[in-house]
């Protein structure tokens, strides 16, 4: 149960408690035991079923669980028994906003009845079966519990000269978060909370006390009324929630037909000589302002601009912006701010949506503007050809209405295209003047600049200044990009005030030289970083608000209210409330939507009837008919103070260092890419910064693609491996030189696999290798000679590669010993793709043992397979030994997970982290039904056989990995058997009986039951039908078999002990196999049930290579068409989603466990400083290639002795670029 609290939950919980009581009137107790009649419930349910609707209310939990005491005395024999028989019950109820009371109390009845019947199951035993991970800091099952006393109050007890009498103490202690207890009396329900003072203040829990009456009060007077709408709130709390927290009447006059250019106009009239903005280009008085506004606004007029007409302006920070956004207001215009550092297609679009005839922009960043404008006229402010200076300084008699636009300012859109929000000139005079209080504005205040054009803290900064008679002062960009460079021009500029996000805050900490107040805006305060500025003498108030709502709404400078960080109280004339679903009053302490009405809520979004209608909405607490409710999908609460505590978002929206993104937005146009299929971007918190990480799942095109540019790095670090393993010294004793099993290790243990277990595996190979003659042999990767001298006498000529030069030098020094006659032999040291085809005359026998897991992707294998048809000229045998099984990749990886997993996990997350683990597998595992698909793409292949790998000992090698034959121009003679089904309670005696008699060749049985992998079959099973069960009960099947596997066994022990022979063939289910028993060896091919099936035939050995690569693709491609600042900080790549139970991506459980596996986290970190920003270009040159992070390792990042003399080179000249 997730109450809101008061304090946070200490680490390990402790029994501290007190009690808060109240009492009932008679009548309501009365009409609550007639509902409790007419409904044929007790009132211990009607007051249990109140008690969870007041807990949904509080929490926003629809699934709501409650502890309950029974008396534990079912049995008759116990009644008169002295002792403790009170069991715990956990009543679970789904308490649905739209349901009626009672149909919500019929539910509790039912669930209570039933848990009646099963309340001798201890509760001890409830919580080992049904609880997770244990969490020391709360009770398991539940945190809240009820107790109704109504048992009759008993005379007082004299026992001679002894009076007993009950007498009240104070309550000290508490088992619970919360526990209600109510007692029935003559005069009314008397009422007990119980807290944990940990937890909750007592004003806190008196507060929900009285709710709690409220709401049975409500209930007995509409029982049929839905949860949702049943009020819990007095009339007190209703009034101070819509009206008691506001700031007042404001100190100035909010006129009727308040606007822009009036106040503009006043506030010149006031202060003509006053400097209105400062820059390296000159400062510039109000009146010289005004004067150049008003000549570019007659000639904006001349023009063609007319009233409500959208004007985009597109310029960086200079003084042409600000006069070019006067002269669009007089001019009675409405002006779109264009950040020129906008992709093009972002900015094409903002053009097309607007739909404007004219833009402003200057010299220097026109070019920012699409080629193809035929339609829009642009207007460059310092083009000597326009010519405004004998114009007109008189205004003209143009004036916008208050509810006129007077901008429109595009922000990130759900739908994958940005929005326009649509902001009225009153609502940004109403800001002006309301920050002239709360910002301490006055004449002559030098406020900074810093917002980008396309972001509304630039509208702040600009009208907060110009109509309070401050100086705006505008920096160069690159002197933001360096704290250094930032205090200085804060100092030479004098700035007493700045609008910085967070993020910014922390970058310049120590360098906020002059500045004496800081309005934190854009994202959630860093409390660390703000306390660090205060102690420095700076002011620091924390501003909240949305576009929608004219930038802000509400602010503090006390932003530290004891453990909350608070965004402040409304602004004047605006109202802000924390609302239900329902629309109903949240009381204090309680989080709903945080919605926001008054002057400043926006007129809503340009062209976006549908949008508008369901964010802007009609305010039912104002006596103005057309007043509206801006529903920001923030989550919020107050403190009894009224002051707010921000709570995340209701919806995916975010904002991050001060931008307001929507992940939607970036996710459509992840899945607009071709090498997308699936994506979700989640905000991730580290330490007290957010960023955007974003999660896809690449297409298997796309995977197939990067493959193959990947081959040659596989190639070479599986050469520099075995070249590491391989490289013995000379002089090691004759015997280990043809049985070199260096690098054999055992996955389970990592330790050496013994040498008889390999001894063993490379018997099972060589009788499959000598099953069929040949006479001249190639072998991929022939390793240090394991099967080069197992064939010396069965062969006439040898052709053998390998990736690792040390191991092809290991078969020649033993060769020129001379201790055997060899065959001819002709070694090369090669990758498996450089091998010659023409170089070669043909072989009758192709052998890759235990080599193709090193291959890096599939077509890599099939290009291989050519070549070696290629070789075989129609005739021989192609070997492919200790393939590595794809199907049972998942279960070898969940058995490996297992040994150390935390047993309180659910299985849910042990599939997840298993699959995670698959992702990061770096060899080949292939499906058998690959080999099948090879019949169609060459017809001279007559036959392929499968075999698992035979033996006893039980290791990687004989339990995930088969053995391939493919036949090509041979045609073998097949074993004549007849397969059966296999029936676990058939007595192995009797079958094997048949044998004995000589009645079949051998007897053949489909559908056994692999003995080998029954722990991996029950992870799977477990996996795929318990997820939520925790992995305790998951571990508890692996510690023995069942049933059919012992059956399994049972036969199989009986033949060992006859002497009898076994053989394992592959069957389509991998936990199956086809048993062939016989008395003897049978000569030719067994041919059980064809392995078809599946369109995926391999894993992806360099998935996390290949994400690495993706990622600076789908990078480049999102910042053509999206900001900087809503370019994820993270990526990863996965194989697929985890999902809600409702089909939804499960975003909460990607964020607790989709980055801790899968590819390697690449993170880019965009230059900050203006160093970073020379030094990147540099290396971006030199390396030949884009997108340089910060973060990125030099040695990682190209071939360093290819260009290292053009970087000696440029080294002085480098130098002298960086410090000038």
């Amino acid at each position: 149960m997730q109450l809101p609290t008061d304090y946070p939950r200490p680490v390990v919980k402790k029994n501290v408690g007190a009690t808060i009581s109240t009492r009932t009137p008679q009548p309501l107790s009365d009409a609550l035991q007639h509902l409790s009649r007419a409904q044929d419930v007790t009132l211990f349910m009607t007051l249990l079923a109140a008690f969870k609707l007041l807990l949904h209310k509080y929490s926003g939990q629809e699934d709501v669980c409650v502890g309950v005491a029974i008396a534990g005395r079912q049995q008759e024999e116990t009644a008169d028994l002295i002792g403790f028989f009170v069991n715990t019950l956990a009543l679970r109820t789904e308490v649905s906003p739209g349901d009626t009371f009672l149909q919500l109390l019929q539910q509790v009845k039912e669930t209570t009845l039933a848990a009646y019947e099963h309340q001798d199951a201890p509760f001890e035993k409830v919580v080992e079966a049904v609880c997770g991970e244990r969490d020391i800091s709360k009770n398991p099952l539940f945190q809240v519990t009820f107790v109704l006393q109504n048992t009759p109050e008993a005379p007082a007890l004299e026992m001679g000269d002894v009076s007993l009498q009950q007498v009240g103490a104070e309550h000290t202690t508490s088992m619970f978060d919360i526990n209600l207890s109510v007692t029935e009396l003559p005069e009314g329900l008397d009422l007990g909370m119980e807290y944990n003072t940990e937890l909750f203040e007592a004003a806190t829990i008196r507060r929900m006390l009285g709710h709690y009456v409220s709401l049975l009060t409500a209930i007995v007077a509409a029982p049929e009324e839905s949860t949702g709408m049943l009020n819990m709130l007095t009339e007190t709390e209703v009034h101070l929630l819509k009206t008691g927290f506001q700031p007042g009447p404001p100190p100035y006059l909010l006129a009727p037909d308040a606007n822009l250019v009036s106040g503009f106009a006043l506030q010149v009239a006031d202060t003509p000589q006053g400097m209105a903005l400062l820059s390296d280009q000159g400062a510039m008085s109000y009146k010289v302002l005004a004067d150049r506004s008003t000549q570019l606004a007659h000639y904006l007029t001349a023009t063609g601009i007319r009233p409500g007409m959208l004007v985009p302006v597109c310029m960086g920070r200079c003084h042409e912006m600000i006069v070019a956004i006067w002269a669009i207001l007089k001019a009675g215009g409405v002006y779109v701010p264009i950040d020129p550092g906008y992709p093009e297609e972002r900015i094409a679009y903002i053009l097309s949506d607007t739909g404007a005839a004219f833009a402003i922009s200057r010299k220097a960043d026109v070019n920012r503007l699409p080629e193809e404008r035929n339609t829009l006229q642009v207007i460059v402010m310092d083009d000597p050809a326009l010519s405004v200076d004998e114009l007109s300084t008189v205004a003209s008699t143009i004036v916008p209405a208050a509810d006129s636009p007077a901008y429109v300012i595009y922000t990130s859109g759900s739908t994958g295209q940005p929005k326009g929000v649509v902001v009225g000139h009153r609502g940004v005079v109403n800001l002006a003047y309301s920050q002239r209080e709360a910002l301490r504005l006055e004449v002559g205040l030098r406020i900074l600049q810093f917002a980008s054009f396309g972001f509304d803290a630039s509208c702040y900064e600009i009208f907060n200044t110009l109509l309070s008679g401050g100086c705006l002062v505008l920096p160069r960009q690159e002197e933001l990009l360096s704290a250094v460079l930032f205090e200085q021009m804060i100092n030479r500029y004098e700035v007493s005030l700045a609008v910085l996000p967070p993020s910014y805050q922390h970058m310049v900490a120590d360098h906020t030289g002059c500045i004496r107040t800081i309005v934190s805006a854009g994202e959630p305060i860093n409390k660390e970083d703000a306390l660090h500025l205060q102690s420095r003498g700076i002011r620091v108030v924390n501003a909240y608000g949305p576009t929608e709502t004219t930038v802000c709404a509400s602010l503090t400078d006390e932003p530290f209210q004891d453990h909350h960080v608070s965004i402040g109280l409304p602004l004047y004339n605006t109202y802000v409330y924390i609302l239900d679903d329902h629309q109903q009053h949240c009381p204090v302490g309680i989080t709903g939507e945080l919605c926001v009405g008054g002057a400043g809520v926006a007129s809503g979004y340009w062209r976006r009837p549908e949008l508008t209608d369901k964010q802007f909405i009609s305010d039912p607490f104002s006596a103005d008919a057309n007043a509206r409710l801006y529903r920001t999908g923030d989550l919020a609460y107050r403190l009894p103070n009224g002051h707010i505590i921000y709570a995340g978002r209701k919806d995916q929206q975010v904002k991050l260092r001060g931008y307001r993104i929507e992940p939607g937005e970036i996710e459509h146009t992840m899945l607009s890419l071709p090498y997308v299929s699936q994506a979700a971007v989640v905000v991730q918190q580290e330490g007290d910064s957010s960023l955007l990480h974003a999660f896809y799942v690449p297409t298997r095109e796309a995977l197939a693609t990067k493959e193959i540019l990947l081959y040659q790095q596989q190639a070479d670090n599986w050469k520099e491996l075995y070249d590491t393993a391989y490289d013995q010294d000379v002089e090691e004793v004759d015997h280990a030189q043809e049985f070199n099993i260096s690098g054999w290790n055992d996955s389970f243990t990592g330790m050496a696999i013994p040498a008889e277990d390999m001894r063993e595996w490379l018997y099972d190979i060589t009788q499959v290798l000598l099953d069929h003659p040949a006479e001249r042999v190639l072998e991929i990767g022939c390793g240090s000679g394991l099967i080069y001298y197992q064939l010396v006498g069965h062969i006439s000529h040898y052709y053998g590669t390998d990736i690792s030069a040390a191991s092809i030098r290991q078969i020649e020094r033993r060769i020129a010993r001379g201790a055997r006659v060899y065959p001819v032999t002709q070694l090369k040291a090669c990758a498996a793709h450089e091998m010659c085809v023409s170089e070669m005359e043909p072989v009758d026998l192709v052998i890759m043992n235990s080599v193709i897991q090193y291959f890096p992707g599939e077509q890599y294998l099939a290009d291989i397979l050519d070549k070696c048809m290629q070789l075989l000229d129609g005739r021989g045998r192609i070997v492919l030994g200790d393939v590595r099984d794809l199907r049972l990749l998942k279960g070898f990886k969940a058995r490996l997970l297992s040994a150390g997993y935390a047993e309180r996990k659910t299985i849910r997350e042990f599939g997840w982290d298993t699959e995670q683990t698959i992702l990061q597998e770096e060899e080949l595992c292939i499906t058998p039904s690959f080999f099948e698909t090879l019949r169609e793409r060459y017809p001279a292949i007559t036959d392929i056989s499968f075999e698992w790998k035979q033996g006893k000992a039980e290791n990687e090698l004989t339990l995930y990995r088969y053995t391939v034959v493919i036949y090509v121009g041979i045609k073998r003679e097949g074993v004549s058997v007849t397969w059966r089904p296999w029936v676990a309670d058939e007595s192995p005696a009797a079958l094997l009986d048949m044998l004995e008699s000589g009645v079949p060749d051998g007897i053949a049985l489909m559908g056994v039951p692999n003995p080998r992998l029954w722990r991996e079959r029950a992870l799977e099973k477990e996996m795929r039908d318990h997820p939520w069960q925790h992995t305790g009960h998951l571990f508890a099947q692996l510690t023995r078999p069942a049933e059919d596997i012992a059956a399994v066994q049972a036969l199989l022990a009986l033949v060992a002990r006859r002497g009898y022979h076994s053989r394992y063939y592959l069957e389509a289910d991998a936990f199956t196999m086809a048993l062939l028993i016989t008395k003897y060896p049978l000569e030719g091919l067994v041919r059980p049930a064809a392995l078809s099936g599946g369109e995926v035939f391999t894993n992806v050995p360099l998935f996390a290579d290949i994400c690495g690569l993706l990622q600076q693709d789908i990078r480049a491609a999102l910042k053509q068409v999206l900001p900087e600042y809503m370019l994820p900080s993270q990526w990863t790549g996965i194989s697929y989603f985890p999902l809600t139970s409702n089909g939804k991506i499960d975003r909460k459980f990607l964020l607790q466990r989709g980055a801790l596996y899968g590819q390697r986290v690449v993170k880019y970190k965009a230059p900050g400083t203006l160093m970073e920003h020379r030094l990147v270009p540099l290396w971006e040159t030199l390396l030949q290639r884009g997108e340089i992070g910060v973060a990125d390792n030099f040695f990682e990042s190209g071939d360093i002795p290819c260009w290292q003399h053009d970087w000696l080179r440029l080294l002085p000249a480098v130098w002298v670029y960086l410090l000038r």
